[in-house]
């Protein structure tokens, strides 16, 4: 059973969007909702807050929580968190990969695609080993450069690293 489909703002509306509609259209053309949810300005890092207007759309409903790419599960179970914190019932987590390591408590994760990427330590991804910029105007590649900014080991002369 499912009402309402959530995902994060960052690349899955549309995916979130599009899923509610065909997903509406399998189940005897039940209108399904489709809602976002935005990372906190405030606060903790990875915590999520539901528009105000979205927020009774969520009591006492069946949430499928959506992402394009899992690596911890954190958006998740963030997500499912704030799916129980508004009354809501956690159908499962889907997403269209799984990098592999995710570990989502009391939500089943289904995934398209189940592959394992490998993760680098400072100093030995191969893409910075070749000078690769860092994508800044997708992602969270700003963030990442702002972050390590105060790390002794950045290359102060560039963006790689």
């Amino acid at each position: 059973r499912i009402d309402v489909v959530l995902t994060p703002t960052n690349g899955c509306v549309g995916l979130g969007q599009w899923l509610a509609y065909y997903l509406g259209q399998l189940i005897e053309e039940k209108r399904i909702l489709a809602f976002w949810a935005e990372k906190s300005r405030f606060g903790e890092k990875n915590k999520f807050v539901l528009p105000t207007v979205f927020e009774k759309y969520i009591i006492d409903k069946d949430i499928l929580i959506v992402d394009d790419i899992v690596t911890s599960g954190s958006s998740i179970q963030d997500l499912a968190r704030l799916v129980v914190s508004k009354d809501g019932r956690v159908s499962a987590g889907v997403c269209l990969w799984n990098r592999g390591s995710a570990i989502i408590e009391n939500v089943p994760l289904i995934s398209l695609i189940e592959k394992k990427l490998d993760d680098w330590g400072w100093g030995s991804c191969p893409l910075c080993k070749a000078g690769v910029p860092i994508n800044t105007d997708y992602g969270y590649g700003k963030e990442f450069l702002e972050e390590i900014k105060n790390c002794r080991n950045y290359d102060q002369g560039g963006e790689s690293g």
